[in-house]
């Protein structure tokens, strides 16, 4: 676990990506369209995001 800072909104949080396994943490478990899932990757490469900007991101009306 490390302590990471979204680069959407500022937030800081507790980022499992590298301790658990992918399928039990809550970034894996949220579907993204396509189109934001590729914005996301050529904005923020390599950056996780909070799950409060991921769930927004989840919805087809906010922009990324």
């Amino acid at each position: 676990m490390r302590t990471v800072i979204c680069p959407r909104c500022g937030a800081s949080f507790n980022c499992h990506h590298d301790t658990i396994s992918h399928n039990d943490c809550w970034c894996t478990c949220l579907t993204l369209p396509p189109t934001v899932l590729a914005q996301l990757q050529h904005k923020w490469p390599d950056q996780c995001l909070c799950k409060k900007c991921l769930e927004e991101l989840a919805n087809p009306l906010t922009k990324v």
